[in-house]
């Protein structure tokens, strides 16, 4: 396999000063084997996320840069990649599959895989606790990411499937040294709907642009965005109640396109109360909640509390959701609704139920969790900030 390094083509021209930038960081900090003439040096730079991401290995970035130029160049990646395989089923799938963004970089995902490839390793035994709400698959292979990656693309449909579905938004590799196996490296990969962080040019993560699914009709979004315009509100708060919305008010639709696997009870019950489900009309924003639901975000993420016993924080509320680890309105919402492990689906229920009008909603830095987020309901109707 020829080194970019040593094979970079020289006729090629970059105008863009800012384009000239990116393309000497990228080429200075990754060492690794490709095709240099068959990709662009746009083409690696759009698609290497994870070019300085300080929490993975030479080999995991390798891996992913592969991941994503598959992702968004589908038919391209089949000629000059896969052209050893003959396999119908599997040049069918590249062929018909659309160009998607790149994946991001889910740190959440990072920490997961890092914990169970560590378990794996003196257990045999995968803990799938760790790996909730993630799409994922483990493998054996050599310390080659290219070989591995499109071994992944030739052998397993899953893995295609989840590398072409433009729902996933980031994604993370580990790549562990096996002796018990033959020498080889224990591969976990994941796929999450959570937004991510690129590291294209420099170790400061860029967190990723807010997405949602193209499946959402632009019609549907706007009468969901109640807290679109809200200037007190950050966007993942924002997202909050727009996700929030689209379950109350789209039920079924929302387990078809948000709720997207099924290896768990909570997630089976949420898709059969969805389906069940009458639409409500949207949450608007309280002013009042919002101010309510700051408060004790800010008292229990800096003392390191949970639950919903509040210190100096006046209770306003009808009724309130928490939820900690995360700071993405869409793993907020989708966790609250899954309810895992709350036998009186509490969350759940709040967030569906027809007489709470108005919310307000705040994430904050929690010393234990990381993250801590509150919703407030109150049955007072709110405004609207489209």
């Amino acid at each position: 396999m020829r080194n970019m390094l040593t094979q970079r083509p020289q006729t090629r021209t970059v105008t863009n000063h800012a384009m000239k930038l990116h393309i000497f960081c990228f080429f200075s900090v990754l060492s690794i084997s490709i095709f240099a003439q068959d990709w662009s040096d746009e083409e690696l730079f759009r698609a290497n996320t994870a070019a300085h991401c300080p929490y993975l290995t030479e080999l995991e970035k390798e891996a992913l840069l592969y991941v994503n130029l598959a992702r968004m160049y589908p038919q391209k990646y089949a000629l000059v990649e896969l052209s050893e395989i003959t396999d119908p089923e599997v040049l069918n799938a590249m062929n018909s599959a659309q160009s998607c963004e790149p994946l991001s970089i889910s740190h959440d995902a990072i920490n997961a895989l890092r914990q169970t490839a560590k378990e794996y390793m003196t257990t045999s035994h995968v803990n799938k606790d760790n790996l909730k709400q993630l799409s994922w698959a483990y493998f054996f292979g050599p310390a080659d990411a290219k070989s591995v990656i499109n071994q992944r693309f030739a052998k397993s449909s899953f893995f295609r499937e989840c590398v072409f579905d433009p729902r996933y938004k980031s994604a993370a590799v580990t790549a562990t040294f096996s002796d018990s196996n033959y020498n080889s490296h224990c591969y976990f990969t994941a796929f999450s709907r959570a937004l991510g962080y690129t590291y294209s040019t420099s170790e400061t993560p860029i967190k990723q642009s807010i997405a949602i699914s193209s499946q959402w009709a632009q019609e549907e979004i706007y009468n969901a965005n109640t807290a679109a315009q809200c200037p007190y509100l950050t966007e993942q708060e924002k997202q909050v109640i727009l996700y929030i919305n689209l379950a109350r008010m789209y039920p079924k639709k929302f387990a078809q396109v948000e709720v997207d696997y099924t290896d768990n009870d909570y997630v089976t019950s949420l898709i059969n109360t969805l389906y069940s489900a009458t639409p409500v009309e949207p949450v608007t924003v309280s002013n009042k909640m919002i101010i309510a639901a700051r408060c004790w975000a800010k008292e229990m993420g800096e003392n390191g509390l949970k639950g919903h016993n509040r210190i100096s924080c006046k209770k306003i509320h009808d009724a309130e959701c928490c939820d900690y680890g995360y700071d993405s309105g869409r793993d907020i919402v989708m966790r609250l609704l899954i309810d895992d492990g709350v036998q009186s689906l509490g969350h759940r229920k709040i967030l569906l139920r027809a007489d709470y009008h108005a919310a307000g909603v705040a994430i904050n830095t929690h010393i234990d969790h990381k993250y801590c987020a509150v919703i407030d309901f109150s049955v007072e109707q709110g405004d609207t900030y489209r």
